[in-house]
Parts: C-alpha cells; structure tokens; sequence
C-alpha cells in the first residue's frame, strides 16, 4: 500500500520486489471479521495543508511531470519536500497532524467494519472505540518500530528496539 513518501512505486517494483501493492483502502478478513486497512493519511483531514500536497502529489499530472526529470532533479526535490515537511510539522500543533474522529468513522461506516488498522501518525495504539470497535495504528521504523501480530490471542501490537526488531526478523526468516 502506498505511504506519504512511496506513492511513486508501480508495478515494475512489485515485479521486481516480489511485492503485491494493494489500494488504500484495502478489506482482508481476519478469523471471519472484516478489517479494513488504510495508509491512514486520508483520515487527518484537519490538517489542511498536508491534504492539499497529497491531492498534489497523487494526481496523474504531478506524477507524469516529476517522473520526466533527471534523476538527480527528482532526488533534489525530495529532499526539499522532506526537509519542507520536517519543518512544518514541528510547527503544527499534535491533534491536527492526528486522524479526525468523524473521518475515521465515517470510513469505518462507508467499508461497514469493525476494525481499521493504519500507520501515517506513527503513535502506535489500540483503541477502543463504541459499539466494540476498534482502531489499531501501527508505529514507525526508526529506532524503535512495532508490529501487529495476528495469533491465537487475536491482534496484539508489540513495540521493540532496534535490536530486537532484527532478532525477530531473523527468527521470521529461518
């Protein structure tokens, strides 16, 4: 699924990568339930200027435009952006950069499920919302990341350290 800074990977990588790319939204199931999982960026909506350069950056034309220049033109640019981002966003109060209830609900009502899973705001969380819903966020990859793992306790989310999240991987891999 695409993120906020990968909107630009196609098929050519999920070719390459071995890789299935899945819309935003996507349903899977889950022991019989229906789970709906978003990159989670479409849900902050109070933050007006973030969904202003997602519509611009998603669009076809933008796309068509960027992909045109020179490699080292595309890596400048992003650079920008992302230096752009980090600055705006310690500026930006925490509840705007977080996902918007009634959008959330909303979602939720439009797929008719009872549990979303999302990253985008990296505060990883299980909330319980009413009518036995529940919205889980997943973290981010830096020193620190967290997983979701669905066993035969249900879905639980484990934050780990940089260590650990290695060792696990490892284990996953053997």
């Amino acid at each position: 699924m695409h993120g906020n800074r990968d909107f630009l990977l196609g098929e050519a990588f999920a070719r390459q990568s071995g890789c299935h790319l899945i819309d935003d939204p996507s349903i899977i199931e889950l022991d019989g339930q229906r789970v709906l999982l978003s990159h989670g960026d479409q849900l902050c909506t109070d933050d007006h200027d973030y969904q202003a350069f997602r519509q611009q950056v998603r669009s076809q034309t933008f796309q068509r435009e960027f992909l045109s220049l020179a490699i080292e033109q595309r890596q400048h640019q992003a650079r920008q952006y992302r230096e752009q981002s980090k600055t705006v966003t310690r500026l930006k109060a925490q509840d705007i950069m977080d996902v918007n209830t009634g959008a959330v609900r909303q979602l939720m009502q439009q797929f008719d499920v009872d549990c979303l899973i999302h990253g985008h705001t990296h505060r990883p969380a299980i909330h319980q919302l009413p009518d036995k819903q529940r919205r889980i966020v997943l973290g981010d990859w830096g020193t620190t990341g967290s997983v979701l793992i669905h066993d035969n306790n249900g879905l639980n989310l484990h934050s780990f350290d940089a260590t650990t999240l290695t060792q696990l991987a490892d284990s996953i891999a053997a």
